[in-house]
């Protein structure tokens, strides 16, 4: 059940929310990076709506959901509502993509796997048409 409530902030910093991460992201997100000295680590948080673009990264990632509700669908597959307490395990190359609901915020903690190789290909956009024909919450 989706806390209404919630409205991005979790025990880590929110972040902020740069014009670079256009790039990425559609709608407002909000960055911090936790930690960039033995892994990447950092909190994103969606407002209603956003989302990343499709993409892949070259090791692998997992999602620590810490607040509110969203979606993670991986290419060919549904798309699967996630909420706080959630763990989601991204292998490496494979193509996908997560944010907010329409109408709550969302917040992980975005862990990159360590590997030679950690960079991350961003695709196309989410489309409006896919994205919302998702249930709101």
């Amino acid at each position: 059940m989706p806390n209404h409530n919630f409205d991005g902030n979790t025990v880590f910093e929110k972040g902020t929310n740069r014009p670079e991460f256009e790039a990425f992201f559609s709608g407002k997100s909000y960055r911090s990076d936790l930690s960039t000295h033995q892994i990447d680590i950092s909190n994103i948080t969606f407002s209603p709506s956003s989302r990343t673009k499709w993409h892949y990264h070259h090791s692998g990632e997992i999602l620590l959901i810490t607040g509110g509700s969203g979606w993670h669908q991986e290419e060919g597959q549904p798309a699967k509502h996630i909420k706080e307490g959630d763990v989601i395990n991204i292998e490496a190359g494979t193509k996908h993509w997560h944010g907010a609901t329409k109408n709550t915020w969302l917040s992980h903690v975005a862990i990159t796997v360590p590997a030679e190789n950690t960079t991350t290909d961003v695709c196309e956009e989410v489309s409006d048409d896919l994205y919302n024909q998702l249930p709101v919450f």
